[in-house]
């Protein structure tokens, strides 16, 4: 780990399928992100052959696999660039409730 100023606090690296950077905690935050003026977290995949998730989610527990929350702004925002793509999707697959609209709108 290192720092200077306007550079990269934690830095990780595999050269393998392992992770990068891996944070874990039995009853905490495993990973926590903070700006003041910046974005607080970003995924991004450079290479536009890959096909994984830029971000994956998941929880064995009864709590939501995605929440969001916004004092001012949207919560929850998607964009598509792709005709056959959507901007969020939701799906449930044991009969609950799953709500979407397509709007075909220039903002």
């Amino acid at each position: 780990m290192w720092y200077h100023a306007n550079d990269i606090g934690v830095c990780g690296n595999s050269s393998t399928a392992g992770f990068g950077v891996y944070g874990f905690s039995n009853s905490g935050v495993g990973v926590y992100g903070v700006s003041t003026t910046g974005e607080a977290g970003r995924f991004e995949i450079n290479n536009n052959a890959n096909t994984s998730h830029a971000l994956n989610v998941s929880t064995n527990g009864s709590g939501r696999g995605v929440f969001a929350t916004s004092a001012i702004g949207t919560g929850v925002e998607g964009t598509a660039n792709a005709l056959s793509a959507g901007g969020i999707i939701g799906r449930n697959f044991l009969g609950g409730e799953a709500i979407g609209w397509v709007c075909r709108c220039k903002f």
